[in-house]
């Protein structure tokens, strides 16, 4: 972080020092490929900017006082609650497998590929307990991993049911529309709770467009002067 809110950019040689040093039982597992961005920076010396803007913010993302939890702990419930719904989600991705001829082939793979990935970073997450420092954390710090990180698995079950639909719609997997239900029971719940919880309310698109056509305008300025 250069300062809150502005973040260096990592790529594929990141994650390769960032296991070597920490974890080096992930580095057969790395199935991706680097970024345009990080190639031409290396080449010939390119310049990335990347300027995210959130659609929905909440007033506990900002509240610092000190909460009564601490690190290590959040960390580990946020583990076991992790585990137990990838558990759930490689358990009906399993019955969907038995109709994968019949699935969207590529919605079929990123599921696929988000579950494996998944287990890996969990796993990760488990190993790193011990190298935590065990201190009393920030109220924003409990939201970040007590509610925030529930939006991740409602993308991640959102994939699964996006999988079931396709063999669904084609009207002959009785068996498969009654998983896709249920999952869709799940996101349900989970998406209620993470609302309730997040108390999230809205930007207006106008802000969200004004602040990154400013940063193209400052960046702009600042390139000229190099």
């Amino acid at each position: 972080m250069y300062e809150p809110g502005f973040y260096q950019m990592y790529g594929l040689k990141d994650y390769i020092d960032y296991y070597k040093k920490n974890d080096s039982q992930l580095l057969s597992t790395i199935k991706r490929g680097s970024c345009s961005d990080e190639y031409y920076k290396s080449t010939i010396g390119g310049f990335s900017f990347n300027c995210e803007v959130p659609l929905y913010l909440s007033a506990k993302l900002q509240d610092n006082n000190i909460s009564t939890k601490k690190r290590k702990d959040i960390l580990i419930d946020e583990y076991q609650r992790k585990r137990n719904r990838l558990l759930y989600s490689q358990k009906i991705f399993e019955k969907i497998k038995d109709f994968s001829n019949e699935a969207d082939p590529i919605l079929m793979d990123v599921a696929e590929k988000h579950i494996r990935n998944a287990m890996y970073s969990i796993e990760h997450e488990k190993r790193m307990f011990d190298k935590v420092d065990d201190v009393l954390v920030t109220n924003s710090e409990v939201f970040e991993h007590e509610v925030l990180t529930e939006i991740f698995d409602l993308f991640f079950l959102g994939q699964i049911w996006r999988v079931a639909e396709s063999i669904c719609i084609k009207g002959s997997r009785q068996k498969i529309c009654q998983v896709m239900d249920a999952a869709d029971i799940q996101i349900k719940n989970l998406a209620k709770n993470v609302h309730q919880q997040g108390k999230f309310y809205q930007l207006p698109i106008r802000n969200n467009v004004k602040m990154q056509l400013g940063s193209i305008l400052v960046i702009s300025e600042e390139l000229k002067k190099m």
